[in-house]
């Protein structure tokens, strides 16, 4: 005697539900308030390559005040404190950043290389 096995019809298929995703808002606030990885990536080499320029200034002011012994642009105290603050900004405002990304930076030279030998 052979036997079958009943089972319930398959529920109706739902409808689609379109999911909803908050857009950033344009412009400049968009921008900042993001979350995309990929615009937080470029935030971040923008921000850092700002502090290359700044740090850049001050080492360019310093090298100004070495110039002559008599140009006086700067007094010692103050001299010091640039001095400083271009070592840190150079230091920890730039390279710890692009070395964060160092491994980021070589995946996408990678990518660049690989599509020029396709191409």
């Amino acid at each position: 005697m052979a036997m079958t096995e009943t089972r319930p019809a398959p529920p109706a298929p739902a409808e689609a539900v379109a999911e909803v995703v908050p857009s950033d808002p344009p412009g400049l606030a968009g921008w900042l308030m993001t979350s995309d990885h990929r615009r937080v990536g470029r935030m971040w080499i923008v921000v850092s390559l700002l502090f290359l320029l700044g740090g850049g200034v001050l080492g360019s002011l310093l090298g100004l005040e070495r110039v002559q012994s008599g140009f006086d642009i700067l007094d010692k105290g103050t001299f010091s404190q640039i001095y400083t603050l271009h070592g840190e900004v150079a230091v920890l405002l730039f390279l710890v950043p692009k070395l964060a990304f160092a491994d980021v930076d070589e995946a996408l030279l990678e990518e660049q290389t690989e599509a020029v030998e396709a191409s």
